[in-house]
């Protein structure tokens, strides 16, 4: 791992990587445990500040002393500032480190000063975005070949969101819930267009993941959606599958903001169990 931090924060940085290293209360047994791997700091540059300019030549000196070929992931802190624009630090950050090749997670300060019922997360990014997968189910879940979770995103420009303008792509996971690879296309098109971007991008991921199949083609396939589907996309999605497929059995998983759960932490002994409602 690299560290990316202004001085004033590095103390704190390596502290939380040794935290994530050597367990906490609320993430006991730390990385080993959870993960079986230790994180190992490879090189830390100092951020002289969160403007472009900063940014640029911290990144570059990164790739100077550690290329991207070293590292698994860079740990970098940012602010709090709003990420409406290309030019806010976060997106900065994401982006120069990407075009360098790097996968990265942010810190905030937040995280640095208050990390207790965060590490558990913040482990699981930098584990995953190191390219590793975290976990899978022991048994694969019966009458499902793939999983497809649909997603749109906003882009995003210099004065803010771009109205009426989105980004699609799709994330497949298998059977067992690993996840196998991501679809989709960086070019943004009109709302009214979406229809037919949807389409094309599940006839892609579905050729993708017959060429993982060399046994049979998926069949069984529930698909993710991050609202209640409509019509117009529910037919948009039964014609890709059926230009795709001979046959195949479809069910769609739709969970919002709207719906209440109700998730159960295990009990510590000598406590009584409490409950998280999201």
């Amino acid at each position: 791992m690299a560290l990316l931090t202004p001085s004033r924060w590095r103390a704190r940085t390596e502290n939380l990587v040794s935290i994530l290293n050597s367990g906490h209360r609320t993430f006991q047994g730390g990385m080993q445990a959870m993960f079986h791997t230790n994180i190992e700091i490879v090189t830390i540059e100092e951020l002289s500040a969160l403007d472009q300019t900063s940014i640029q030549r911290a990144c570059d000196a990164l790739a100077v002393h550690a290329p991207a070929d070293r590292i698994d992931t860079v740990l970098a802190y940012t602010s709090l500032e709003p990420r409406t624009h290309l030019g806010a630090p976060y997106n900065q950050l994401k982006l120069q480190l990407a075009q360098l090749g790097y996968a990265s997670q942010m810190l905030s300060e937040s995280i640095l000063t208050e990390p207790d019922w965060k590490l558990m997360n913040l482990a699981l990014g930098i584990f995953s975005k190191a390219g590793a997968t975290p976990w899978v189910l022991r048994d694969a879940l019966p009458r499902v070949d793939m999983f497809l979770g649909i997603e749109m995103s906003h882009p995003v420009t210099d004065q803010g969101r771009a109205g009426g303008r989105c980004v699609a792509f799709v994330n497949i996971f298998d059977s067992y819930s690993r996840w196998r690879f991501m679809d989709g296309s960086a070019r943004p098109v009109r709302m009214e267009e979406r229809l037919p971007a949807i389409e094309a991008m599940i006839r892609s991921a579905v050729t993708r993941a017959r060429a993982l199949r060399s046994a049979s083609p998926p069949r069984d396939i529930v698909i993710h959606y991050f609202k209640r589907l409509s019509e117009a996309e529910l037919s948009a999605i039964k014609r890709a599958l059926a230009a795709e497929l001979n046959e195949f059995r479809l069910a769609i998983v739709a969970l919002t903001t709207l719906m209440v759960f109700e998730f159960m932490m295990t009990p510590i002994k000598g406590t009584t169990l409490q409950g998280d409602r999201l």
